[in-house]
């Protein structure tokens, strides 16, 4: 009898087990993925598109660039008008780079980057409930606010971590020039 019992324990252990391996990756197919154009229109409703082109315009792009290559040399000795004129070499390098198609192709690079990315993680039936939400005056205002908020986060952002960045390079600095010097 504890034969019979064990045995049909295991074989409805067996039957639940093989029917959840099967149910399961149906219930995850039955879920739509998006569509190209629902999400674009999802792009268009958050109005993603124009944020994407205000932070690919040239001027920021520009702004990166000089940004960027400022910071990876030493300045300290160069004089005000020096830095002007390195300023001005990397923004004439930096628009010869930064012509409207370049920027056309990076703006739709990274609409495509975010209509793969929703695709991956978000059903048809969640584009379609943020497509409405958006559109609605709730959502639209939300929209509206977006902007404005993020740019105030990321300027508290950076000053928090250029203060803590700054606090610990000062720490590392003598430590590092000390093992710099014993490399000679």
């Amino acid at each position: 009898m504890t034969y019979i019992l064990k045995n049909t324990l295991v074989s409805l252990t067996f039957g639940l087990s093989v029917a959840t391996m099967v149910a399961v990756p149906t219930l995850f197919a039955q879920a739509a993925v998006p569509t190209d154009k629902s999400v674009r229109e999802l792009v268009n409703v958050t109005h993603l598109n124009e944020t994407i082109k205000q932070m690919s315009s040239k001027d920021s792009l520009q702004k990166i660039v000089n940004d960027s290559m400022l910071s990876s040399l030493v300045t300290d000795d160069m004089s005000t008008a020096q830095r002007q004129k390195l300023i001005k070499v990397f923004s004439n390098y930096s628009s010869s780079i930064f012509d409207d198609e370049y920027i056309e192709t990076i703006n739709e690079a990274q609409i495509q980057a975010y209509v793969s990315a929703v695709k991956k993680y978000f059903t048809q039936e969640e584009v379609d409930a943020q497509i409405d939400f958006y559109e609605s005056d709730l959502g639209a205002s939300i929209i509206e606010k977006q902007p404005i908020m993020m740019q105030e986060y990321a300027k508290d952002v950076r000053a928090i971590m250029t203060q803590n960045v700054s606090a610990e390079l000062k720490k590392a600095l003598p430590i590092m020039i000390e093992e710099l010097k014993a490399l000679k």
